[in-house]
């Protein structure tokens, strides 16, 4: 998400400063943005912003993810891990789940 929300921005200026045609123009203001977790423990923390002794240590810069999932300009919804496709270039997976993911990324 700290790379994910400068991007989301930077579209939006791009499209407000751009004259696109109507019919080009894809999305107003509003950019849909998804990120998917296969991590319980993450996505019950970044949808339900509940502080608890465990996490009242998070720093305050956390409160800004916080808030743009509760603006709703972030929508954080669950994978299962095995559906997770970003887990083959982040994780040693075995030879037979490496080749499923990479196929269904690459097509090869």
């Amino acid at each position: 998400m700290r790379v994910l929300l400068p991007i989301r921005s930077l579209l939006i200026e791009m499209v407000e400063h751009i004259d696109f045609p109507p019919h080009l123009r894809l999305f107003d203001n509003n950019l849909l943005t998804t990120t998917h977790e296969d991590n319980t423990s993450a996505l019950s923390l970044a949808t339900d912003q509940h502080i608890t002794s465990r996490t009242r240590h998070y720093h305050v810069r956390w409160h800004f993810f916080w808030q743009a999932v509760q603006d709703g300009a972030v929508k954080v919804i669950y994978v299962e891990t095995t559906n997770q496709e970003a887990d083959y270039l982040t994780k040693g997976l075995p030879i037979d789940g490496f080749t499923r993911i990479r196929e269904k990324v690459q097509g090869w």
